[in-house]
């Protein structure tokens, strides 16, 4: 059986085609091939998240965020669809936090696993919940830093404020005066000097 030119440059075609669209996911981290697990999770906020950002246990990540958009049923709130590609069992109980992994306020999904002996299948939506950003938890860290600052100028502040008021136009007339006194002493001790060696000579 002859096969035409037209049947083999159609074929090519097609395979071009699937090769194509493999190799484009395949760059995005997507194996069209693997069994991924598709989950969903609701937010009220989700600041910093964005498609393609990893999805974690424990800071492994085992798959990648895939579509976000608004909920369905229109009150706002934010629904995200993840795939999961590792085989590892995920319970039914699990809830998918927002996790903050820089100061520039990237995020990604951790999942928090949680204890029940029913597994999560694709297509489940997971409870949802936000950890609490990393600039929070350095400005916990940074607080009391800030308050010992703080304290330090004002008692700064305070013992200029002191030393200002102590040097007025009286007080600084009298240390000049002073001064001067100081002068005259030194250079009448200077003549007396003087005239004891000449005195002595």
């Amino acid at each position: 059986m002859k096969i035409s030119r037209e049947f083999k440059v159609g074929g090519l075609i097609i395979v071009a085609a699937v090769l194509l669209y493999w190799g484009a996911n395949f760059l995005k981290g997507n194996d069209i091939f693997s069994n991924n697990r598709t989950f969903y999770a609701v937010y009220e906020n989700i600041e910093g998240l964005s498609v393609n950002k990893p999805v974690q246990i424990n800071g492994l990540k085992i798959g990648q965020i895939t579509q976000i958009d608004f909920h369905p049923d229109k009150s706002g709130r934010i629904l995200v669809v993840f795939e999961v590609k590792s085989d590892y069992p995920i319970p039914s109980n699990s809830v998918a936090y927002i996790h903050s992994v820089s100061l520039l306020g990237e995020n990604v999904i951790a999942l928090e696993l949680g204890s029940s002996i029913d597994l999560a299948l694709t297509g489940d939506t997971l409870a949802s919940g936000t950890d609490g950003n990393l600039t929070d938890a350095m400005y916990e860290q940074i607080a009391p830093l800030k308050a010992k600052a703080e304290h330090l100028l004002n008692t700064l502040d305070t013992a200029v404020s002191q030393v200002t008021g102590f040097l007025n136009d009286n007080t600084r007339q009298d240390f000049i005066q002073t001064f001067k006194s100081l002068r005259t002493t030194f250079e009448n001790l200077e003549r007396s000097t003087y005239d004891i060696e000449m005195i002595i000579e």
